[in-house]
């Protein structure tokens, strides 16, 4: 990782992460190997999620202008599109949307096929459109 820091945080989210899905640690073949699939997606998580976040810092808006934070109103959209989904799906929304990892990553990262993952997504999807259009039409009306 090349931060102490960050290294000691990976390795807690690594220790939690077996702790949650002991059955699965118990029954992998080769334990080393899970610790280890685990322990580098985490890495690789960490470091593309830095990367994300220094880029989107980085980028300016075509007239020059900084990236602003959201609008009140678009942080209090989004948190109502969150709302309306499961907890796992808000997850996958996140990992979608906002840090850009596709699919694949995703499931991966989850254990959940990534089949689920693209159905999942595209409920989002409907109801983030159903949402979005009510609230336009009630500024409309």
């Amino acid at each position: 990782m090349g931060d102490r820091e960050a290294g000691k945080d990976v390795t807690q989210e690594v220790f939690l992460r077996a702790l949650q899905a002991r059955a699965e640690f118990s029954s992998a073949a080769s334990q080393l190997g899970w610790l280890y699939r685990i322990t580098t997606n985490n890495c690789l998580n960490r470091l593309r999620d830095a990367r994300r976040r220094r880029d989107a810092l980085e980028r300016t808006w075509n007239d020059g202008e900084p990236i602003t934070h959201p609008t009140t109103e678009a942080a209090l959209t989004v948190r109502a599109l969150l709302e309306r989904v499961p907890e796992d799906t808000q997850e996958m929304a996140v990992y979608y949307f906002i840090d850009q990892m596709s699919q694949d990553e995703i499931s991966l990262l989850m254990s959940i096929p990534r089949r689920t993952i693209g159905y999942r997504l595209e409920q989002f999807r409907a109801q983030a459109l159903e949402v979005i259009g009510n609230g336009r039409e009630e500024r409309v009306s």
